[in-house]
């Protein structure tokens, strides 16, 4: 993170001060007028709002803030959709911007029973019974190479467990990732059933249609699972991003792009445009058959065809 905020200081020149470089006086004289905060990962939320909670005790900046001189933003690689319910609801931030919205156990790609038994598991194995869905049980399932946050599942990290093979091998041990399990997974991806999800949300017949038509074009087949979902409640950005799997910037792209296709209004339900094309596509694709019907017998012409 220090990285990308060094870079980012040195992008804008003087418009940018970090945190190291900060204090009252100078934010006071360049007029700062946002407050950035910048971090990979909120799993729970807790630590996002309580530091925004220490700047806020401090009276200039709580003036400022109250003035409207100031605004405090959050800057996030990913989030957790716990995470993210409770900062956009929270009142310390002004805006809070996801990279990545998911990758827990709401948003993975489960079955309803097999998201209990999974919880079941962490519950039973875990060794001790706080946290055994991870911190503040945010159920989280987002790990990096430099560090493994803590709003994992503890059975993944822990040294010790109630295992009926005998000592327990945990993937992370002491909350460090191995180079070696790193490096196999640095392609993986999870795996993403448009079909379920479309059933999820109540459109059997648009997931059905979808594996007929086999859609060529990617782009076509996001614009209509967007329409799919927001059809199902799902409207902002960040919820149509955990469903999808995609990025938030990308779902508010393919959002703006049904926008200007006229399929979506301006608050993002769909327009008659929009739910007309929604049930095309659940129209099942038309079957050509386009071989001859041969024939053995001659062939004399009953009329002959003058020329103009």
């Amino acid at each position: 993170m220090q990285n990308i905020i060094r870079a980012t200081e040195r992008a804008f020149d003087n418009t940018v001060v970090s945190r190291q470089t900060s204090s009252l006086e100078l934010l006071k004289d360049r007029r700062v007028r946002r407050l950035v905060f910048v971090s990979d990962y909120a799993g729970s939320g807790d630590e996002a709002l309580k530091y925004a909670r220490t700047w806020l005790r401090n009276p200039t900046i709580r003036s400022w803030r109250s003035l409207k001189l100031v605004q405090l933003h959050l800057v996030l690689f990913a989030a957790s959709t716990t995470a993210l319910k409770r900062l956009d609801a929270s009142p310390y931030y002004d805006g809070v911007h996801v990279l990545h919205c998911g990758m827990d156990f709401p948003s993975a790609d489960w079955e309803p029973a097999e998201r209990n038994r999974i919880r079941l598991l962490c519950n039973t194995y875990a060794h001790s019974v706080g946290g055994a869905r991870g911190w503040s049980d945010s159920e989280g399932l987002v790990v990096f190479e430099h560090t493994i946050p803590n709003n994992l599942p503890m059975v993944v990290h822990q040294t010790k467990g109630r295992s009926p093979y005998g000592k327990w091998v945990p993937f992370f041990r002491h909350r460090t990732a191995p180079q070696e399990l790193m490096q196999s997974l640095a392609d993986y991806r999870p795996e993403f059933d448009r079909q379920s999800r479309l059933r999820a949300v109540r459109q059997p017949r648009l997931a059905a249609a979808s594996q007929l038509h086999k859609m060529d074009r990617p782009e076509l087949a996001r614009i209509i699972d967007i329409l799919a979902h927001i059809a199902g409640g799902r409207r902002s950005p960040a919820q149509l991003a955990a469903v999808l799997g995609i990025s938030v910037p990308a779902a508010r792209e393919i959002t703006l792009r049904a926008w200007r296709l006229g399929l979506l209004d301006e608050q993002t339900r769909l327009t008659d445009a929009g739910w007309q094309e929604l049930r095309s596509a659940k129209a099942r694709p038309r079957r050509v058959v386009g071989v001859l019907q041969g024939s053995t017998e001659p062939y004399y012409p009953r009329r002959l065809k003058g020329s103009r």
